[in-house]
């Protein structure tokens, strides 16, 4: 992955539920994109479903729980000028990411129901920031111009 600077959180703004989206769909689309470079190298086509899914899973865990662990940030939320923080505004880490994404495993298990439950606080934060004490956030103006 391509370092970039951690960024500060600009907690004077509320996280916007269509930037998460954005970022969410633009992660999927990079991770995708790269998995299936990947399995081409590989020459993996004759993999079944299952070890296909797998295969993406584990890309998308590695990607995501890095990059915010170590970030805040993944590619996509860097391109919408959002960032995971604690509740505190400090860093997400490894087990914050890591959590998130295990919950958001059981969302999209459950066809999007337990996330649509989530988006009606002041923070709107999903079930799985709720469960690691993280929050999404703008970035901060100065980071965004990096």
């Amino acid at each position: 992955m391509m370092g970039y600077p951690r960024v500060s959180p600009d907690l004077t703004e509320d996280a916007v539920v269509g930037l998460r989206a954005a970022a969410f769909f633009l992660d999927v689309a990079l991770v995708t994109l790269a998995a299936g470079v990947l399995a081409v190298a590989l020459s993996v086509e004759g993999w079944s479903t299952g070890p296909t899914a797998l295969f993406w899973l584990v890309a998308w865990f590695g990607y995501v729980v890095v990059s915010q662990g170590r970030y805040g940030q993944t590619l996509g939320k860097r391109l919408v000028g959002v960032v995971v923080t604690t509740t505190e505004g400090g860093p997400c880490g490894y087990r914050a990411a890591l959590v998130r994404e295990l919950v958001r495993l059981g969302d999209l298990l459950s066809l999007g129901v337990v996330g649509s439950l989530v988006r009606v606080g002041s923070r709107r934060q999903r079930l799985g920031d709720l469960a690691a004490g993280t929050v999404v956030v703008p970035a901060n103006r100065e980071a965004r111009r990096l």
